[in-house]
């Protein structure tokens, strides 16, 4: 790893990186790179576009197929059903009251009857940054790092953990189609409702069941770029039995 770290700094020679040392990085622990305060890289424009303008209308993506202008693409997990949900007959229920337009579900994704709270409960959006102390799963077997984690996390927002009956430090069970993870429920009003946060990347050997959130991830790609589908997750959460 030093090696490979003493190469990067070695490698720096634009001037945003003039004084940029390794014997300086182990003394400061940083490097605050050379730019202006406050750096506005844009103010006066100079965007890499062909009109080096901000374009509301981009004429490369109408060539690559895209819409050329800015819109709201709906998640794939409520494309399919945009009517009242039904389950086992009964409404579900949004924030504690009955909905007729809940969020809608695709099967494909989100199917757990095993579930006893798919009946009468709405799905949550599942969101999954890293951990601050991770970098995706780069540094997820540091000890020091592991220890400052201390362990696999669900966020989730005090309305939706009292209709679900869970409270901070219990076990939670978070599940779709895709599969399952199990982790500790952390009530905190920093999250909305309506979506749960589970740092990542833990290692599967060091989460429950040997099993990280990675399991609940869509293996579909992205419309743009072909990456994966990491921020467009629905899953049921509950406490587990």
């Amino acid at each position: 790893d030093e090696e490979i770290l003493r190469a990067f700094v070695a490698a720096q020679t634009h001037e945003r990186f003039a004084g940029l040392s390794w014997e300086r990085l182990l003394a400061e622990g940083f490097y605050r790179v050379n730019v202006p305060e406050p750096y506005l890289p844009f103010a006066e424009g100079n965007f890499p576009t062909p009109s080096g303008r901000c374009e509301f209308y981009s004429a490369r993506m109408a060539d690559d197929g895209y819409d050329p202008l800015p819109g709201y693409t709906a998640p794939k997990w409520q494309e399919a059903q945009q009517q009242r949900s039904m389950v086992n007959g009964q409404r579900s229920i949004v924030d504690g009251a009955d909905s007729d337009s809940p969020p809608a579900t695709r099967p494909s994704q989100l199917a757990t009857p095993e579930s006893p709270l798919a009946p009468r409960l709405s799905p949550l959006v599942c969101i999954s940054p890293p951990a601050h102390s991770f970098l995706n799963t780069t540094f997820a077997n540091v000890p020091r790092f592991l220890q400052r984690e201390a362990e696999p996390l669900l966020h989730i927002h005090p309305d939706d953990a009292a209709l679900r009956q869970i409270v901070s430090g219990s076990r939670v069970r978070v599940c779709n189609a895709q599969g399952e993870v199990t982790l500790t429920a952390q009530v905190t009003g920093d999250i909305i409702p309506g979506t749960v946060l589970a740092p990542g990347v833990w290692w599967a050997k060091f989460s429950p069941d040997g099993r990280n959130i990675n399991q609940v991830t869509p293996a579909e790609e992205t419309d743009m770029g072909a990456s994966g589908m990491f921020y467009d997750t629905a899953v049921w959460v509950e406490p587990t039995r």
